[in-house]
């Protein structure tokens, strides 16, 4: 048992770790460096232990003194403790490793993720102002005139009341001037409402 489900799994993992290690988010200069001695310390602690054991099993070994074998069996106990510190000092080295990997990976994506609602923010900017700026530059244009074509009915209303032949059809020319006044108004004040309201949204 200590031969095939702990020196043999142990060996066999350590090495494919130390082999398939640079596959898996670059190579750890630690675990290259630390992990094959303590390794082989291991397996050559546990290796004479394991072959005592089976050599006292099988008749083999002639017999051995109780504190030569509880000697060899501290040693090996000693090695595997030894190499399972340094073993998981090295997987906690893997995985901080692999931490600061997602987490490079988060920060990329929440950069990208920035970047993208800043394009979409300012292309959503200049598309309203394309489309406000020639509506403000049409209000503007409009209000004058609505204001001179105000003016030009007040004056064709003072001129006919100097003559009073046309009276009636000067003042129906004023009515209907007045109306597309108020119509020009109406006009202007609701596409500045609308205006300001895409400017807004």
């Amino acid at each position: 048992m200590l031969h095939e489900a702990d020196a043999n799994r142990v060996a066999g993992s350590s090495w494919t770790s130390v082999n398939e290690d640079a596959g898996f988010y670059g190579t750890s200069a630690s675990l290259q460096t630390r992990l094959p001695p303590a390794l082989l310390k291991y397996e050559e602690a546990n290796g004479p232990f394991i072959q005592v054991i089976k050599g006292l099993a099988d008749g083999s070994v002639a017999a051995m003194s109780p504190e030569a074998y509880l000697r060899s069996g501290l040693t090996a106990r000693e090695e595997s403790f030894a190499f399972w510190n340094t073993a998981v000092a090295e997987e906690d080295t893997l995985l901080h490793r692999r931490i600061a990997h997602f987490e490079q990976r988060r920060a990329r994506s929440l950069l990208l993720a920035f970047a993208a609602v800043l394009a979409a923010g300012l292309l959503a900017f200049w598309l309203t102002r394309s489309i406000t700026r020639p509506l403000l530059g049409l209000v503007a244009s409009l209000s004058p005139g609505a204001v001179l074509l105000s003016v030009c009915v007040e004056r064709i209303f003072d001129a006919s009341e100097n003559n009073f032949a046309n009276r009636d059809e000067t003042d129906l020319i004023c009515q209907e001037l007045d109306a597309n006044c108020d119509a020009v108004r109406q006009a202007v004040a609701q596409l500045e409402t609308q205006v300001k309201g895409a400017t807004r949204t």
